[in-house]
């Protein structure tokens, strides 16, 4: 039988958390995933860890940029149909995507390497 939670090292705790998001993005993002694999299985006789990790982490951001130019469009085309004229609408929501898929991240980042210097 496997350990519980409460029996996890502090790095095992942060790799479980790290693989559910992961898991999320698989669901949320197929193409990613399909990218990632076709990388993954040219790179895989290279041993070469650090390079797959940056570039899984390219592809997840692109395709995070594919996925809200999608749903913009989709926006776009729903309230334009429903009230003419939906650029606020789209405004709005790229903003929001903006915000929280990316400016979050960054000021997290930077906070972390301002406190680690």
């Amino acid at each position: 039988m496997g350990r519980s939670h409460g029996d996890e090292t502090e790095t095992e705790r942060l790799d479980r958390r790290l693989d559910q998001p992961l898991q999320e993005l698989r669901v949320a993002m197929p193409g990613v995933q399909v990218l990632f694999a076709a990388c993954h299985r040219l790179m895989a006789g290279l041993h070469d860890k650090p390079r797959l990790v940056e570039i899984s982490g390219r592809l997840a951001l692109a395709g995070l940029v594919a996925l809200a130019v999608a749903m913009n469009g989709a926006i776009l085309l729903v309230t334009d149909v429903l009230f003419g004229g939906a650029l606020v609408t789209v405004a709005a929501t790229s903003a929001l995507f903006i915000g929280l898929w990316f400016v979050l991240g960054l000021v997290r980042r930077s906070s972390e390497e301002r406190s680690a210097s």
